[in-house]
């Protein structure tokens, strides 16, 4: 439930985002973006009956640092720089972000894979994770601004 609540305040953030176009609003698109993927992991490893309360200690710790990082990046810039005409570039802050968020989905796809894979039948629904991973390809070409399909940067978020 708590995925489903993060995607919802997502949303609700992304409608708000129509009438006040301003740079918190952006920032908040990662309140969803850095906790859904770790509520996944927990939601994996709890399934796989390796539930640890120093790991989920750690867990959300970390994606909370990530989250406060990202919220006052305006007065330290350690994840985006901002130029004039709205242009901006990406710092190291971004990249750590990017590669907890990475970790954490493939982590959490490689437990639940593995509970699967232990119990000899159904390989069938192991396709229902080609998704997640041609979502995790996207990401990476997208943040590294990789133009494929006629040079263009194919991006949902403008």
């Amino acid at each position: 439930m708590s995925i489903a609540g993060l995607l919802v305040v997502w949303m609700g953030i992304r409608a708000y985002r129509l009438f006040n176009d301003s740079n918190y609003t952006w920032y908040l698109y990662y309140v969803a973006m850095i906790f859904v993927p770790s509520v996944y992991y927990l939601a994996s490893r709890f399934i796989l009956g390796m539930d640890n309360r120093i790991i989920k200690r750690f867990v959300m710790g970390f994606s909370s640092f990530l989250l406060i990082l990202v919220l006052t990046n305006d007065l330290h810039n350690f994840v985006w720089k901002f130029y004039k005409n709205d242009n901006y570039k990406n710092y190291i802050g971004y990249f750590i972000v990017l590669i907890w968020i990475v970790l954490l989905i493939i982590a959490s796809t490689y437990n639940l894979i593995k509970k699967q894979w232990s119990y000899r039948q159904n390989y069938a629904v192991l396709t229902l994770f080609i998704p997640l991973f041609v979502g995790l390809i996207y990401t990476f070409f997208i943040s590294t601004g990789f133009r494929i399909l006629f040079k263009v940067l194919i991006c949902p978020v403008y």
